[in-house]
């Protein structure tokens, strides 16, 4: 008997200052056959402002433009998030790493803010 589980795409991109967009996707192999809103509630949890995260921080490809300078007045390093969604689609990235990695930049953006406040 085989197990069947449904794998999660991550929608997300990156706008730059003059406000272009670089669009990208993982799919996470969802080997633990976790639950839609149980990923969204984590992922919820560690975004910047309810929409912005560091790709390196997560572990997922950064989408900076390559074929344009970096402008230090209007470029940013963030990334948006926009979705996530079931798919059948094979996983190339492991949804229980990802689940467990230490999202240590948005711990440092929460200690700044309570001090802001």
């Amino acid at each position: 008997m085989s197990t069947s589980f449904t794998n999660i795409k991550l929608e997300y991109l990156y706008r730059d200052g003059g406000n272009y967009k670089n669009w990208g996707e993982v799919i996470f192999l969802n080997s633990g056959n976790r639950s839609l809103s149980e990923v969204e509630n984590f992922i919820e949890g560690f975004l910047i402002d309810s929409e912005f995260f560091y790709a390196e921080d997560w572990g997922v490809p950064d989408l900076h433009f390559e074929d344009f300078p970096w402008d230090d007045e209007i470029d940013h390093d963030w990334h948006q998030y926009q979705k996530i969604s079931p798919t059948e689609e094979p996983g190339t990235y492991d949804l229980e790493e990802f689940l467990h990695r230490k999202h240590s930049l948005r711990e440092k953006w929460n200690r700044v803010m309570a001090i802001k406040k």
